[in-house]
């Protein structure tokens, strides 16, 4: 997956943005099809690391954005989001697919009194 990075008003090392860009692509074991994924990352008047993160894929848009004292603490709270996000959609769709899956069994039904 690739990350793009952009940077308003900070300046942080490669070594903070790897481990940012590996918490930001740990999400893409969750769930396929991700394509790519923006982070923004500024300062806030208080000196604090925002990171906002914009994962693209298919089937919808996720996002995410924490403030912490540093970019790994932030990006430990994103990722968390994240997958929190990922994990609560599957979960949706997996819901819909087995009540459709319900429906269309139901209208199947060859007899009144039989039972599949």
């Amino acid at each position: 997956m690739n990350v793009d990075f952009v940077f308003n008003g900070l300046e942080i090392s490669e070594a903070d943005r790897a481990y940012a860009a590996e918490k930001i692509s740990a999400t893409a074991k969750l769930f396929g099809g991700l394509e790519r994924a923006v982070a923004t990352v500024r300062q806030t008047p208080q000196k604090e690391c925002r990171l906002e993160v914009t994962l693209e894929s298919p089937a919808g848009g996720f996002r995410a954005a924490e403030t912490a004292v540093d970019i790994r603490a932030a990006a430990d709270l994103v990722e968390d989001a994240l997958k929190e996000q990922l994990r609560d959609f599957k979960d949706r769709r997996r819901t819909l697919e087995r009540r459709g899956a319900r429906s269309i069994k139901k209208k199947l039904t060859l007899d009144g009194n039989s039972r599949l």
